[in-house]
This record gives structure tokens, sequence and C-alpha cells, in this order.
């Protein structure tokens, strides 16, 4: 399992069709910046914003939501520079006044600093790592955290464990 795995995921579960805007930048780890691209060939609304200044990245993605926004996808730290983008809490409340979703990519925060959801203030945010990077737990130790809100929400790529539930239910 990657992250490009875990955050199609979440892409299939957004509702592109009535809100097919996305709010990232341009300093995405290819996971995001990739996979973006493509479906911005395919005319999705893909807002890239500079990284510079990165202390009001942040700010400068809640600016950029509108109501077409599904969801906003920034790193906790940018891979190319290492720089922190600081007001990730201000970030996510902007979301979910505005109901579009929140994705943070923390792979390259995790081991290089101090991190938890509580303290970011990102209790709604989608949270995508791993820990192959600083962690040294191997390729392909990738996990999503995923917010209360995802039980009203049903991605279109499922995997195949999506019906466990029913399949005990099923057994019972």
């Amino acid at each position: 399992q990657n992250t490009h795995e875990l955050v199609t995921r979440f892409l299939s579960a957004l509702d592109l069709r009535s809100r097919p805007r996305l709010v990232t930048s341009e300093g995405e780890f290819h996971t995001l910046r990739r996979q973006l691209a493509r479906l911005g060939e395919e005319g999705l609304d893909v807002v890239r914003l500079a990284v510079d200044p990165a202390d009001t990245l942040a700010e400068r993605m809640a600016a950029a939501i509108d109501e077409r926004t599904s969801a906003v996808l920034v790193s906790a730290v940018l891979f190319e520079t290492a720089r922190i983008v600081p007001g990730l809490d201000e970030l996510s409340r902007a979301c979910a006044q505005r109901g579009a979703e929140l994705l943070v990519d923390v792979y390259h925060a995790l081991g290089a600093l101090p991190f938890t959801v509580r303290e970011h203030g990102l209790e709604a945010a989608w949270i995508v790592g791993g820990g192959y990077k600083y962690l040294q737990l191997g390729e392909g130790n990738c996990f999503l955290r995923l917010p209360p809100q995802a039980e009203t929400m049903r991605p279109v790529f499922t995997g195949w464990f999506a019906e466990f539930d029913e399949l005990a239910a099923e057994h019972a």
C-alpha cells in the first residue's frame, strides 16, 4: 500500500460532479502533484497556489475555497524545502465552514517534528502519511486517518475489504 492509493480512494469519495474544484499548492510531493495534474487534464478545476511565502500558504488556500471546492490538499511539511506550513488549524476550520474536505499529507512531518492531530486542530481533516522516510518502517507502510464525516461518504474505489460488515452479518 502507498499513499497514492489512499489519496485516490479519498478523491473517489468526493462529489466532483457538483464541486469540481480542488485547491492545492505547487510544492506538493508527486503523490498529490501528478494525480491532481491528471485530473486537471480531464477538466477538473485544479487550483495550484504558489508555495512562497509558505507562512501564508494555508491562509491563501482558505481564501481560494469557493462553493465549487470539494477539497483542499496540502502537505504539513513541504518536501522540497522542508518548510513547515503553519495555520493548518485555521485552514481546517475554513474548509469545514465552506463544506470542503481537507487532506493533509504528513509524510515529511512524521518522525521529523512533533505532530498530533489534536494539537494541530485537524480533527476534521483527512491525514495521509507513511513511515518510509523518517520512521524507517520500510516501504509501503502508509495510512489514511479518517475524520468523523468519513462515515457519510462512499468512495468509488473501495478496495477488496469494503464489504466486511455485510459479510460478517451474513455469517452471524
